[in-house]
């Protein structure tokens, strides 16, 4: 029993740091591919192909946020996008260590 549970345990854990880093890896790659000038709707599908990725979205004024994080890296890796109605105007990855 005791090798059924280790071996849960470690299982757990390896399923975690892949995720961890796949996250990452796939917040900045995105966050990388977004641009300054981009229209909103090449952002949009850059973001809709994101699978492990959650959105955040807060309206200020006539610019739009947009924060990328995952709940595999505990928030830590982050891209934050802004946008008015047509164009990408800000983008910003950050790495929060």
């Amino acid at each position: 029993m005791a090798k059924i549970i280790s071996s849960f345990i470690g299982g757990y854990l390896v399923f975690m740091l892949v995720m961890w880093f796949y996250s990452a890896q796939q917040i900045k790659t995105l966050c990388q591919q977004v641009t300054v000038g981009q229209s909103m709707k090449q952002m949009q599908s850059l973001i809709k192909d994101a699978s492990s990725i959650q959105i955040r979205e807060h309206i200020e004024g006539q610019e739009t946020h947009l924060f990328l994080h995952s709940t595999h890296s505990f928030g830590r890796y982050t891209c934050d996008i802004r946008y008015n109605q047509q164009r990408v105007t800000q983008v910003r990855y950050s790495f929060l260590d």
